[in-house]
């Protein structure tokens, strides 16, 4: 009898701190804006492997904890309708775009840490989760302390980008030459945030013009066409392949770090 009430008590206390441990992943604001299914898997994984989670969950601890092809669609399902939003991966069809929602990296700010400041290069696209930036121009001091209403007025929320500018860069500037901030990013709050540093940028937007200059090398692609006159329309690259995804070029793999 009293190992059955033991055994019943420790199979309740159990439960209990499976509960909980559920609770505070349900309180984390991104996992609300996932699929049902995507919650469904890593709440099992949760159970599964037996967490030791400590404290909130934050996007860090999170990722951590989870196998990486889990990981990955966690930053497809917060990030690909985003990226497709900013400068020139507007024109990146969503196969390439999905390489770079895997070579994105988690981070948390705490409050009133710097992201960047007016001056300093810049070395990542932060794409906000949870929590608030604020930049500052020239005339401002940078404190959060001591900010006017008007200086405030350029908040960074979730879903907003900073350090968007790199994708325009990364493809026009010289390797040698940095791209300096003219305008300082700090935290108002503990921010949480998914970032993509720019050798990983560098690294995908370099094996993109590699799958294309093969395509075009083996297609012996003509640009001024047959007898002199010019194709209609205008040629369309091929995109970086994800593998079990059809394509009419060979199939690639970028190598994630």
């Amino acid at each position: 009898m009293y190992i059955k009430d033991a055994t019943k008590k420790w199979k309740q206390k159990k439960r209990e701190k499976e509960e909980k441990k559920q609770e505070i992943l349900e309180k984390w604001f991104p996992f609300r804006k996932l699929s049902e299914k995507l919650q469904k898997c890593i709440m099992e994984h949760q159970l599964k492997n037996k967490w030791k989670q400590k404290g909130d969950v934050n996007v860090e601890n999170l990722l951590r904890n989870l196998p990486t092809d889990l990981g990955n669609n966690i930053k497809r399902e917060l990030c690909l309708d985003l990226l497709q939003n900013v400068g020139r991966f507007r024109s990146w069809s969503e196969v390439s775009l999905v390489h770079v929602c895997d070579r994105l990296k988690p981070v948390v700010y705490a409050k009133r840490a710097s992201i960047v400041r007016k001056g300093e290069p810049i070395v990542e696209i932060s794409i906000v989760l949870q929590g608030k930036l604020c930049t500052f121009s020239s005339k401002d001091t940078g404190s959060t302390s001591n900010v006017s209403r008007e200086s405030r007025k350029d908040l960074l929320k979730e879903g907003d980008f900073c350090g968007e500018e790199l994708v325009n860069w990364v493809q026009d500037e010289p390797s040698s030459k940095k791209l300096i901030s003219n305008r300082t990013i700090t935290a108002l709050t503990k921010v949480e945030a998914l970032v993509l540093r720019t050798d990983d940028l560098k690294d995908i937007y370099n094996q993109k013009a590699k799958v294309i200059q093969a395509f075009f090398r083996k297609k012996r692609i003509v640009i001024s066409g047959r007898n002199g006159q010019t194709p209609p329309g205008e040629l369309t690259a091929p995109e970086i392949v994800v593998e079990g995804i059809n394509s009419s070029v060979p199939e690639i793999v970028v190598e994630r770090q």
